[in-house]
């Protein structure tokens, strides 16, 4: 099986010098907002949030995207949305994550990884205000 490590390697420093770092992160909210010890818990600050963080350049999708009525993981894309090619060396990017780009704030809806032999090289993610 083929090594896709410099792949990877290759897509982030390609998307540092053309992009922008990113950081998603996936806040984890308890039922009762506070911890073990019965303090306060601040969902900005709290240990067991996800964070992954890489680089990135936006796009806008174009008029044939919207076109079609859902694209190939039948996510409808939606006027106002926008598609972020993003690379990291490790962890995930799952629906519902969050970013903020250019003081906007954007939510995941569709993270398509391309993935081959299972290394994440990059992921063309659709985001929505």
């Amino acid at each position: 099986m083929k090594d896709y490590t410099p792949a990877r390697t290759k897509a982030i420093l390609s998307l540092k010098n053309k992009g922008f770092a990113v950081t998603f992160t996936q806040k984890t909210v308890h039922d009762s907002g506070y911890d073990s010890n019965g303090n306060s818990i601040d969902p900005e600050d709290n240990p067991e949030n996800i964070s992954v963080s890489g680089f990135g350049v936006k796009l806008n999708y174009e008029s044939k995207d919207y076109s079609s009525s859902q694209d190939s993981n039948s996510t409808n894309i939606i006027h106002g949305d926008c598609k972020l090619i993003f690379s990291c060396e490790s962890g995930e990017v799952f629906p519902g994550m969050e970013t903020t780009i250019d003081g906007e704030k954007w939510r995941v809806i569709n993270p398509n990884a391309f993935q081959p032999s299972g290394v994440i090289i990059y992921y063309e993610i659709q985001l929505r205000r």
